[in-house]
């Protein structure tokens, strides 16, 4: 099938490229067919009560006589069993906002209140900035219409986006996503009445990389090689967010949607073709749309949608920024050397040939290696089995580091977003005696305890290793349960469980020591002659923490659930590499259940709210469980301390930490041992209070996924 869709997407180029009435088009850009487990808590009994019954004061209770809201969870189920959902049904329930009937006395209806955060312009207004659409104030065009520069009454520059069609609908809502990252354009407002639709975006004063690669007049030089492959991690960045963050498809990636703001940074922009999906669901059907040369194969021969046609786009698009010539163009060129293009591409790509395909007006001002390597990822993104393309996070990871391609290729099938499971993991069975004699026949070299089980240090074969003592059979189950995830999951940022020691007497699991303990022991009661954690050894320890539980939600082969994320259960090894540990108390779940209901474990302050309400645990558990570990790692207070004192403001959790930062009370909220004192410090601080606050949303629909979170950190 994957074979017939690549020579459907060569044929059609090819009869494009041969048929006078279609090059019209082409010009044109774009087309657009629509159409049973023990409780146990680090609270002391006293405290429990008091502490439970302000957090179950929070907890939301809809009136009986109100009909419940379509959740996520119950949108799945129905999509399971009804087949494909709609887009409308989809976007609704995946953002928890149903439109009301709206009119702002311009002819707009069906847009909800707060105008997904989108300013309201009136027409007046907008006339006035462009001197009436004036023809010297086009600084270009899109599939939409013309782009107008413009200023605002307060003196503010946009681009006003003119639609040339009124029929054409706009998805405010994801026209609006929120600019959380510097390579994604968030509009600014719109005007739509009886004669216009306009979108208004903050100015761009470096136009498109198009306008660039082939529309600028003769006195600009060319994007010289430097700024092309800045460009290209930009663009990759901007994309990532959008996948990742918000699980949105852009549909349309080429070089006129990538504009330039005044220091050439890449800004992915024209989000009015993108679709919500799931970055994980490769079966959504949307109608064909997009531009001719950039449409994915498999999206032009069945219509499924996933993240992989933006990645087959972005393929396109490189070849766009080292050529400069548009993909139908290069498709032609192709054609008169009697080659498909992607196999002409790949040609050039082995025999090294970089001239006859880089941009003559470098005039050869270009680094080899860079482009064979940025050659290389556009033959990855466009291969014919999207499951076989790099996901654009991958492609941000080997744009930004210094690694061979070759190295980070062999990465990828052990990634937490993108890699496959793996097979099994093969864990020795040791002989008692062999342990024993590890561990010094159970001496006092004791690492932790707790009613479950103790842990010691030891040295096996020569390596330091440590074993988890169970204190007795009848935890036999948890036991097996570890065991079990130690064979199926492997992964770096998961602990890595080394062999087993099964006796009638004894239960004994062996693990890798991890050398630097746990972050709880970094954050209270560290000795005063080890230094504080640094903030960048915090925020590679909250992205080790996070991709460790993605790969627990979203790899293994059934979907787990830690159910105590915290600062002592996460460790580092002698590279301060964060490793996921303790599933103890994990849960197994269907990847195709979205909950499940199950008697409440964990750490009191770490606890989602409707999981100590209801018993419903799903992977959104774990991501509150993370938000409170952030609020551990910014502060270096215990989760439970932070949740009284935020009682004590009759405030929720998220809202105070939120407050407290923004306005500056810096003492409350970063932890006094960090040092945190220059500017990059800041930045790292305010991305994980962010972070923090998105994870402890109360609704559980509205908190991202631990994927989503791992690409925040890393785009970030």
């Amino acid at each position: 099938m994957m074979s017939s869709s690549r020579d459907n997407w060569e044929r059609l180029v090819a009869a494009v490229l041969k048929r006078d009435e279609i090059r019209q088009l082409c010009h044109q850009n774009s087309i657009s067919t629509t159409s049973s487990d023990s409780p146990r808590t680090s609270t002391s009994s006293g405290d429990l009560s008091r502490i439970l019954g302000n957090i179950l004061k929070r907890i939301p209770v809809s009136p009986p006589h109100q009909p419940p809201l379509i959740s996520a969870p119950g949108l799945e189920a129905g999509k399971n069993a009804s087949g494909p959902i709609t887009r409308k049904l989809f976007s609704a329930s995946l953002w928890r906002r149903k439109p009301k009937d709206y009119n702002l006395g311009q002819g707009l209806v069906g847009i909800p209140e707060d105008h997904f955060g989108l300013g309201s312009f009136l027409l007046r207004e907008l006339l006035v900035a462009t001197d009436n659409f004036s023809n010297n104030n086009v600084v270009g065009h899109d599939r939409l219409g013309k782009v107008y520069k413009g200023r605002l009454a307060d003196g503010s520059l946009v681009q006003v986006t003119r639609i040339r069609r009124q029929e054409i609908e706009i998805n405010l809502e994801i026209t609006s996503i929120a600019a959380a990252h510097c390579n994604v354009l968030r509009a600014r407002g719109f005007c739509f009445t009886q004669k216009e639709k306009l979108l208004v975006y903050p100015f761009m004063v470096n136009k498109s990389v198009e306008f660039w690669l082939r529309e600028r007049n003769e006195p600009l030089p060319p994007l010289d090689w430097p700024t092309r492959r800045y460009i290209s991690l930009g663009a990759a960045k901007g994309l990532a967010y959008l996948h990742y963050s918000r699980g949105i498809v852009h549909h349309d990636v080429k070089a006129a949607n990538i504009w330039l703001d005044e220091n050439f940074e890449a800004v992915v922009v024209d989000l009015t073709l993108g679709e919500f999906v799931d970055c994980c669901d490769n079966d959504i059907v949307f109608p064909l749309k997009g531009t001719l040369g950039h449409i994915a194969p498999e999206y032009l021969a069945t219509g499924k949608c996933s993240v992989k046609i933006d990645v087959f786009g972005y393929g396109i698009f490189l070849l766009e920024l080292i050529t400069a010539q548009r993909a139908l163009d290069l498709a032609r060129l192709a054609d008169d050397n009697g080659m498909m293009f992607l196999d002409w591409v790949n040609e050039i790509y082995k025999e090294k040939e970089w001239k006859v395909i880089v941009d003559a007006e470098l005039q050869g001002n270009f680094i080899d290696e860079e482009v064979e390597q940025l050659l290389r990822i556009a033959l990855l993104c466009t291969r014919t089995d999207p499951k076989h393309r790099p996901t654009m996070l991958q492609i941000v990871s080997v744009l930004k580091s210094a690694c061979r391609l070759a190295e980070m290729e062999a990465e990828w099938f052990m990634d937490d977003i993108g890699g496959d499971t793996l097979e099994r993991q093969y864990v020795e069975d040791f002989a008692l005696d062999k342990l024993q004699a590890a561990i010094e026949d159970f001496s006092d070299k004791i690492i932790s305890e707790d009613g479950f089980n103790i842990i010691y240090k030891g040295f096996l074969d020569g390596s330091p290793v440590a074993v988890e003592r169970y204190n007795s059979q009848s935890l036999e189950y948890y036991f097996e349960k570890e065991l079990e995830i130690g064979r199926t999951c492997f992964h770096p940022n998961l602990v890595r469980v080394i062999g087993f020691c099964k006796t009638p007497e004894e239960r004994l699991l062996v693990f890798r020591l991890m050398v630097n303990g746990s972050v709880e022991s970094w954050l209270r009661g560290r000795h005063e002659s080890r230094p504080p954690l640094t903030w960048q050894k915090r925020k590679r320890i909250a992205l080790g923490a996070a991709r460790g539980l993605a790969y627990l939600h979203e790899k293994c082969e059934k979907k787990i659930i830690h159910r105590d994320v915290k600062a002592a259960n996460i460790l580092l090894d002698e590279n301060f590499v964060a490793v996921v540990a303790d599933l103890k108390s994990a849960k197994f779940m269907d990847h195709s259940m979205t909950h499940i209901t199950t008697t409440v474990t964990g750490t009191i302050g770490h606890i989602a709210p409707e999981y100590l309400a209801s018993g419903r645990c799903s992977d959104k558990t774990d991501v509150f469980g993370y938000g409170a570990f952030l609020l551990e790692l910014i502060t270096g207070h215990r989760a439970v301390d932070l949740l009284e004192v935020a009682d004590e403001e009759d405030r929720l959790r998220a809202d105070w930490v939120k407050k407290n930062y923004e306005e500056g009370r810096r003492k409350l909220m970063v932890d006094n041992d960090s040092g945190a004192g220059d500017f990059m410090d800041a930045v790292v601080v305010k991305q994980l209070v962010k972070i923090a606050v998105l994870c402890l949303e109360d609704d559980p629909d509205r908190r991202p996924r631990m994927s989503h979170v791992v690409s925040m950190l890393w785009c970030g």
